[in-house]
């Protein structure tokens, strides 16, 4: 996942340029940790969770 972030962070943050705000920048990467984190929570409750056989 940390290489996702960095790839992402590497590549579409850095083309936007300088006139991309420093605090911009960080609320995308929470926001990207934020839904990948749900995601895998998602998951998790999807493949062990419902009703006990």
């Amino acid at each position: 996942m940390g290489f996702l972030a960095l790839l992402f962070y590497s590549g579409v943050v850095a083309a936007a340029g300088p006139s991309f705000p420093d605090s911009a920048k960080s609320i995308l990467i929470a926001s990207i940790f934020g839904m990948i984190a749900i995601l895998f929570l998602c998951y998790i409750l999807l493949k062990y969770g419902g009703e006990a056989q």
